[in-house]
């Protein structure tokens, strides 16, 4: 049976040419969800100016301060859950191989540090559902 071969026009295949229509179809709506993104951070960062210029109290400033500590905290805290995550999904895919079935020791050992990470992961999760109230709270106050 002969292999059938693609259809070629013009020196091009018409797979290339339903490909590169597909792209060009979809660039519009990254361009438009882009265009989206921007429009929001930019709404959102003069709603922030004009808060910083109306709050000229000392408290509201010493509240202001507090609040951007907690979001950094809170920034810094979803980073250690994404690492948390994927060291997790990484011990996981050990635990299901083979080669670390065929030594208990080894497979002893994964499987602790698989618990331990576990343990770890759901410490991380607490604090950041403690964090994200404390942060709620402040922007309430704040806004208030």
């Amino acid at each position: 049976m002969a292999a059938r071969k693609p259809e070629v026009e013009n020196g091009k295949s018409k797979v290339e040419d339903n490909q590169k229509s597909e792209i060009r179809d979809q660039k519009p709506e990254i361009k438009e969800a882009s265009t989206n993104l921007y429009a929001i951070t930019k709404n959102k960062q003069q709603a922030a100016n004009s808060n910083s210029q109306t709050t000229t109290s000392p408290i509201n400033r010493e509240l202001q301060k507090e609040l951007q500590k907690q979001q950094r905290k809170l920034v810094n805290l979803e980073e250690d859950i994404n690492k948390a995550v994927q060291e997790k999904l990484r011990l996981e895919e050990a635990l299901g191989l083979p080669v670390n079935y065929a030594d208990k020791n080894k497979f002893v050992a994964v499987e602790n540090d698989f618990k331990k990470s576990m343990q770890y992961l759901e410490s991380l999760n607490k604090q950041y559902e403690q964090l994200f109230e404390k942060v709620m709270e402040l922007e309430t106050q704040f806004a208030g």
